[in-house]
């Protein structure tokens, strides 16, 4: 519990260009779980048409977006 508290004070001591940073990189990674999302349903060469890994790619594009929202309003 302590380490989730240090690292929301970590975001929150950012300076306004580590914020904006911070804010590109999370969303960058979301765009790139959508991506392979979005190759693993159309049977893509990246992911391949496994329905595991299309699967997987979901799950953490969902965490990102989720990230991304609370990134976006804590900062």
């Amino acid at each position: 519990m302590q380490y989730l508290i240090f690292n929301f004070n970590l975001l929150l001591a950012q300076t306004t260009q580590e914020k904006k940073l911070t804010i590109l990189y999370v969303s960058l990674f979301a765009f790139f779980c959508m991506i392979l999302f979005l190759d693993g349903k159309n049977g893509g060469k990246w992911i391949g048409g496994n329905k595991t890994l299309t699967k997987i790619a979901f799950v953490v594009m969902i965490i990102a977006l989720i990230a991304m929202a609370v990134v976006y309003f804590v900062l």
